[in-house]
């Protein structure tokens, strides 16, 4: 039987095998781990050895349909793409994607499969960032609470004026050079 080991979003094992996907519900006593199937009234099981390599006994008692390879394909990437967008913020999503679709093939995949998993990377990003102020009063408080340094450690922000509404960003580093250059 050839079955395949994927790792879900949540960054757990699951097995895929005659479009069936199936995942770890517990280590028997003999050292063999149990699968179950991921949905959840089915009460289909296999078993397999404690290395996950050899499939040791099957129950397919399946109350429903098997998966097709593009949701399987779909999800390994999806699950590619947000991992690594989360890893780094950096690289863009296209290129993320193509890497993706390098390890998991790209057969049955459409293009809007492709755009919502650029969407999904888009948000594990924006979940990483700030949520942007709503008001000037919002941006004062967030300025008061949140140092803003250059890489060298110096302070950036110089003023923050919530009274006239007026924030500053310069160091004392510029504001030497530009008094040298008046001189």
């Amino acid at each position: 039987m050839d079955f395949k080991v994927i790792v879900t979003s949540k960054e757990k094992k699951c097995i895929c095998l005659d479009g069936f996907l199936y995942r770890f519900d517990q280590t028997l006593k003999i050292g063999d781990l149990s699968w179950r199937c991921t949905v959840k009234n089915c009460n289909a099981r296999i078993k397999t050895d404690s290395g996950t390599s050899n499939i040791l006994s099957q129950k397919n008692d399946h109350n429903h349909e098997q998966c097709d390879d593009r949701k399987i394909e779909r999800h390994q990437l999806r699950v590619y793409a947000k991992r690594k967008a989360a890893d780094d913020l950096t690289q863009r999503p296209s290129k993320i994607i193509r890497a993706g679709l390098k390890d998991v093939g790209e057969d049955s995949l459409h293009p809007k499969d492709l755009k919502s998993v650029s969407k999904a990377m888009y948000r594990v990003r924006r979940k990483s960032q700030p949520n942007l102020p709503k008001s000037r009063e919002e941006v004062h408080t967030l300025f008061e609470g949140y140092p803003v340094q250059t890489s060298k450690f110096e302070n950036f922000l110089q003023v923050n004026d919530r009274e006239n509404g007026i924030i500053i960003f310069t160091c004392t580093t510029n504001l030497e050079g530009e008094t040298r250059s008046f001189i």
